[in-house]
């Protein structure tokens, strides 16, 4: 049989590697069909290979001939997986996926994503069957040992959701990634049967971002990892502005938009006088305004404070350059990383202050929230005018 087909050792290979041998066949499927099983698969655990064939073919077939071919190219490759597994291993790897006695190493994530595999489905793949590792660890936990490693992943998985954050789906007319809601929908109104597939296709957005990041001390231990992210988030995103402040405010964009994080950091460095000191978001926020506010702002601007909202600045004017901002841009989203410990509540002055003005406030204090505010930047986009 085709070398495509061999033992891999969990489910998440498998798709990979069932999507190569149908392309192998003519199949038009990706990586982007590819990630999408996957995420059917983290909501829903196929008990029976019949469910786990029609759940790979409402996302891998996009044609009547596809359709017609499908199913004995399913059990050809499945049936000879079978043949080269111990019988009772390749059932549990058709039916749900396998857990591992014990959680991997942050090293051993680092080698599986960065050893070798540096295909985007791969990528893909490694970060959705390791996310549950570290995505939950609050960023204040992590061993000093453990921190290099957990940023140049944090660095990667960034892009990943900056590539996911800066597209939407529209309809298409041509055949491609198939639209399986307007599908069963159209079915739906000609008495359940399929007469014609719909397809969709991504678009870029018109979406555009303003971030500023508290860089004082009480954001140390955090600051470290977010800026990893936003750099990420800049390898791939075009319409982002990065702003850091203390007690003065720094632009520090063209760093973030460096080849290498290490220049990156060495840029920041020279361009930021007050790292790691006191905090005057007020007073940040006007000097953005007189010097910033007209070219990045606007309509379809999503502001984003990043921030534990220890702030030594008067009150009233944090208020004034928040009703500012409220009253140019399109949404304005406050993520705090103190949010998301149990028991929080915003009960700082400059968090009293900030609420009446924010549309979302979430927490930064791990992957999953991050996860999170990608979520609602994504979501919101569908919402532009």
């Amino acid at each position: 049989m085709p070398s495509l087909i061999t033992r891999k050792t969990n489910l998440p290979e498998h798709v990979v590697q069932f999507c190569r041998y149908l392309r192998a066949k003519g199949f038009n499927c990706g990586p982007t069909e590819e990630t999408e099983v996957l995420r059917l698969l983290t909501d829903y655990t196929p008990e029976k290979v019949s469910s786990f064939q029609h759940l790979l073919g409402a996302v891998l077939v996009k044609n009547k001939d596809q359709f017609l071919r499908f199913p004995a190219l399913f059990q050809t490759y499945w049936t000879e997986l079978q043949k080269a597994e111990d019988g009772k291993v390749a059932e549990q790897s058709v039916s749900k996926p396998q857990r591992r006695q014990g959680a991997p190493t942050l090293r051993e994530l680092k080698d599986w994503l960065f050893n070798g595999r540096q295909t985007p489905e791969e990528e893909e793949i490694a970060l959705f069957s390791a996310a549950e590792v570290f995505t939950r660890k609050d960023f204040s936990t992590f061993r000093q040992e453990e921190v290099k490693d957990m940023l140049s992943i944090l660095r990667r998985f960034a892009r990943l959701l900056a590539n996911q954050q800066v597209r939407r789906n529209v309809s298409a007319h041509r055949p491609g990634r198939l639209d399986l809601r307007r599908t069963i929908r159209q079915s739906a109104r000609q008495g359940g049967d399929i007469t014609a597939f719909r397809w969709k296709k991504p678009k870029l957005s018109p979406q555009r971002i303003t971030i500023f990041c508290d860089v004082s001390k009480s954001m140390d231990l955090y600051v470290r990892f977010l800026l990893q992210f936003l750099y990420g988030f800049h390898r791939v995103s075009t319409r982002m502005e990065t702003f850091v402040f203390g007690t003065s405010l720094t632009r520090v964009s063209p760093a973030l938009h460096q080849q290498a994080f290490t220049a990156s950091l060495q840029q920041l460095g020279e361009l930021v006088p007050d790292w790691s000191g006191g905090t005057n978001i007020g007073k940040s926020l006007a000097t953005f305004r007189q010097d910033y506010g007209q070219q990045y702002l606007g309509r379809r601007t999503t502001v984003i404070i990043l921030s534990d909202g220890w702030d030594q600045g008067a009150a009233d004017l944090l208020d004034a350059q928040l009703n500012y901002l409220k009253g140019h841009c399109k949404k304005l989203i406050w993520i705090n990383p103190l949010a998301g410990r149990p028991g929080y509540r915003p009960e700082t002055v400059a968090m009293r202050t900030a609420l009446p003005y924010v549309d979302w406030l979430g927490s930064a204090h791990n992957v999953d929230s991050l996860i999170q505010l990608v979520q609602e930047l994504g979501a919101d986009q569908y919402r532009v005018a």
